[in-house]
């Protein structure tokens, strides 16, 4: 199975991002991250997979430039929300969407 090029990965990104801030399908998403104090208009979705159980885990980047793994049960309720200080770490975390492996914020 071939890698995905940079450029694939970051038009997923953009594509992910622009679900979270206007599809209704990802309003769990976004009021997952009201309850935390984030605009989604102002937060990046770097990856995102969904389990056979509709549960999801992905991976947000915010305006301040903080990476955040998160994961939420089928009911949208947020059970992980952990800042990860390197990002690229998450390669090493297979449960870690492979559109954030490649993703560094800027600091």
């Amino acid at each position: 199975m071939r890698r995905p090029r940079e450029e694939e990965l970051k038009q997923e990104v953009r594509e992910l991002t622009d679900l979270l801030r206007n599809a209704a399908s990802f309003a769990d998403l976004r009021a997952a991250l009201a309850a935390k104090g984030l605009s989604a208009a102002e937060t990046i979705l770097a990856g995102l997979i969904v389990g056979e159980n509709e549960s999801q885990y992905g991976v947000f980047v915010t305006a301040n430039q903080e990476c955040v793994r998160f994961e939420s049960a089928p009911n949208g309720w947020l059970t992980r929300w952990e800042l990860i200080d390197h990002p690229a770490t998450l390669t090493a975390d297979r449960k870690s969407p492979p559109q954030a492996a490649g993703f560094e914020p800027r600091r």
